[in-house]
């Protein structure tokens, strides 16, 4: 069940003095250079920092042992309340409030219980809040106007499910007092971490207007429904568009009279999706994903300590890009170079990087607390930069090269791995494309005998050609099928590979096929969709083939 002290035992770690703010942006196309990136300041909050809410979502916990707390907001001012959603219900102005709340915190009517304890516990209308514990019952009413003004916005409520044993209250109404004891512990079903997250993005998306902001207090509740929240909403910007705020503030114990700042948790969250969007760059060999600008731009904001860390990295980045956009054009046969100098450059990137962390940012069995304020401020590059050296080194290792042990493949084994790369990844066609040269280039070195450079498309490259298409084999026939295929694909199904002509109709155009007919006559048909299978069986029999050496005979 939600409590006070677990969501503060919790949040122990977080910093009360620094409130870091990274507004990143909410769709993936903001990776890419020369598009507008005016969201992107990785830098702390300040004055007037403080989002205004179109919707504001809490987790509800149990209010009861709650006590009045200072909030601060990012924008310097302070809210007194007992539970942190009224303090940011005033500090935000949302026109739509929810709360989630858990099964298992009240016996039965659990939206009624709530609002009713909310009541009671803020001393509204008259109402006096009674907690049994044991023999003896206390008056734990806390007056708090800030409460009352929450009950009169008024809010939505749900009901999620919780797996778990607890001990749920129970909340009666004896007119102007409520009494709450705590009931009997009971087990509630075995829930699946996919269906509390499921339900509470489905409560979190009735509020996700595309361009509205929705606001997510963290302050309470379990740990089980804080984190399936925090990643709920991480899909909102991508998913609705919608703009995202996260906050918590870490309430430890009884601050008494000292603000508690709430920490805007937003970037960090919307860093988390930015590099696991820029991550498929290296998964899908696609650098268009590369987030580019966000790690440029968190680089500019670093101190004179990460200099160093900062350029080898950033040249891995940009060596990195270069070899990613040479697999996606389709210049595998060309890369050994770019990867063999990428390969070289990773291990002091590493080595740097570690340093770094090493010197920077100690992580060990005692506090460093002077260490840990100084660079409070700072963007967090540590998983931005591991995830740059990480990946590429990664996809380094996928095409045979490893930059510890300094292995490195053969051109011809390195281009095999690319257009394996490019098959398992989904890129049928433009293996298709390397892979119908390549294997006339691996057949005419499986016979040529001389030293002398071969002229693509000379005398020995068309004999091979010319070889391969009198044979009957299915070398041959993979062969022609694949050159069919590319130039299909390559001019955009114009091609006289597929017969085809130009319809004009009035100011459209279409693209059909156009067969002559036995009486002279033509017949115009519709082209069908070339589908993906067909091209991935016709470039995996090219790839198979190039893996097994044939001569022009045909053996």
């Amino acid at each position: 069940p939600c409590n006070n002290g677990g969501d503060h035992d919790r949040r122990a770690n977080l910093d009360r003095k620094r409130v870091l703010q990274l507004q990143l942006p909410d769709r993936l196309s903001a990776n890419r250079r020369g598009q507008d990136h005016s969201a992107l300041p990785l830098a702390p909050g300040g004055v007037g920092s403080v989002a205004v809410c179109d919707a504001l979502v809490w987790i509800a916990g149990d209010v009861t042992g709650y006590s009045l707390v200072n909030y601060a907001t990012p924008d310097g001012k302070l809210y007194t309340s007992f539970v942190s959603a009224a303090a940011l219900a005033e500090a935000t102005q949302p026109s739509r409030l929810a709360v989630i709340v858990p099964e298992t915190l009240f016996e039965d009517n659990h939206c009624g219980s709530y609002r009713l304890l909310l009541e009671a516990k803020a001393g509204a209308n008259g109402r006096q809040l009674l907690v049994q514990r044991g023999s003896k019952t206390e008056d734990a009413t806390t007056r708090d106007k800030l409460a009352e003004k929450l009950l009169a916005r008024g809010f939505d409520c749900y009901v999620a499910p919780h797996p778990g044993v607890a001990a749920p209250l129970r909340v009666l109404d004896k007119g102007g007092k409520v009494l709450v004891a705590r009931g009997g512990r009971r087990r509630y079903p075995g829930y699946s971490f996919h269906l509390v997250f499921s339900l509470v993005y489905t409560v979190l998306r009735r509020y996700a207007a595309r361009g509205s902001t929705v606001c997510l207090d963290l302050t309470h509740g379990s740990n089980v429904l804080v984190s399936a929240a925090l990643l709920a909403a991480s899909l909102l910007p991508i998913v609705h568009g919608a703009r995202l705020r996260v906050y918590a503030a870490p309430v430890l114990g009884r601050p008494g009279d000292d603000p508690v700042e709430f920490l805007d948790m937003t970037g960090s969250a919307a860093l988390v999706r930015e590099i696991a969007a820029g991550a498929a760059a290296w998964s899908m060999l696609d650098e268009r994903l590369l987030p580019l600008d966000l790690f440029h731009k968190a680089g500019r904001q670093l101190g004179p300590g990460h200099r160093e860390v900062y350029g080898k990295t950033a040249t891995v980045l940009r060596m990195a890009e270069a070899l990613l956009w040479g697999i996606r054009s389709g210049q595998a046969p060309i890369l050994r170079g770019t990867a063999r100098r990428l390969a070289e450059r990773l291990p002091e990137a590493r080595d740097s990087l570690d340093s770094l962390i090493e010197k920077e940012y100690p992580v060990d069995e005692n506090p460093h607390t002077e260490k840990w304020v100084e660079h409070s401020a700072m963007p967090p590059w540590v998983p931005l930069a591991d995830t740059v050296i990480t990946l590429t080194a990664e996809l380094l290792r996928r095409l045979g090269l490893d930059p510890e042990t300094h292995q490195e493949p053969s051109n011809r084994e390195l281009v095999e791995r690319i257009l394996q790369e490019m098959l398992d990844k989904g890129y049928p066609d433009r293996a298709l494309s390397v892979a119908r040269e390549w294997l006339v280039a691996t057949l005419l070195a499986n016979s040529y005998t001389r030293d002398t450079p071969v002229p693509v498309g000379g005398e020995e490259w068309q004999r091979i050609e010319q070889e391969l298409r009198r044979r009957g084999n299915q070398l041959a026939q993979a062969f022609e099928k694949a050159r069919q295929l590319r130039n299909r694909l390559m001019h955009g199904r114009i091609s006289k590979e597929e017969q085809a002509c130009i319809v004009v109709d009035g100011d459209d155009i279409h693209v059909k096929t156009c067969e002559p007919t036995k009486q002279g006559g033509t017949r115009i048909r519709e082209m069908s969709l070339i589908d993906r299978e067909t091209v991935e069986q016709a470039a995996h029999k090219l790839l198979e083939a190039i893996k097994t050496p044939r001569d022009t005979t045909g053996s």
